[in-house]
């Protein structure tokens, strides 16, 4: 015999995966678009870094370059600070940079790719996760009161009791995602 799925389970699926497609692509093409960003600025060479980050962004990509080179930083850093020097270790926040640089080092393309252009896309990507974090947030909020607090027996014609609280949640997420994802908010992380 084979066994039947029910109406309502196979389109809540449905909902579900439509859902979780739209937000993946949306988070590969935000991030793919801020990516896009960068590398067609007039400054930009795949081959030199010169001149691609400036101020306080250049010395974070001195500082992550340094790590991912395995170089230890220095006790005082007069290429950071000229000409009185800084002490990158007691008065900088570094654990970014550690973590950026550290990651390059271990992923196995890093001969193919230079720093720069592994930087830049990791500084669109990672950060473009958080779309997806607001999709979670926003579905669970909707969604929470339908499935954690379900209505009582003889409420079946309530709106918490069909599948259009499942479209509303998913939907209203996804919308929520897709106003963050184009806000200025994502893009200035």
């Amino acid at each position: 015999t084979v066994a039947t799925v029910p109406y309502r389970n196979v389109k809540d699926l449905q909902v579900k995966i439509i859902a979780w497609v739209a937000v993946i692509a949306l988070y590969i093409s935000v991030s793919l678009f801020k990516a896009n960003l960068f590398t067609h600025r007039k400054q930009f060479n795949l081959r030199d870094d010169t001149l691609l980050f400036w101020s306080e962004s250049a010395t974070q990509y001195r500082t992550a370059k340094m790590f991912a080179a395995g170089q230890p930083l220095p006790a005082r850093d007069y290429q950071m600070q000229f000409p009185e020097g800084i002490d990158p270790n007691k008065e900088l926040t570094t654990t970014a940079e550690w973590f950026i640089g550290n990651l390059y080092r271990v992923i196995p393309f890093k001969s193919a790719v230079p720093f720069h252009l592994y930087l830049i896309y990791f500084i669109s990507f990672w950060p473009s996760l958080s779309i997806i974090i607001i999709f979670l947030l926003v579905r669970m909020l909707l969604l929470n009161t339908g499935e954690v607090n379900p209505q009582p027996q003889g409420y079946e014609n309530n709106y918490f009791s069909n599948n259009k609280l499942m479209v509303t949640g998913y939907s209203g997420a996804l919308t929520a995602a897709v106003f963050y994802a184009f806000s200025r908010a994502s893009f200035v992380r």
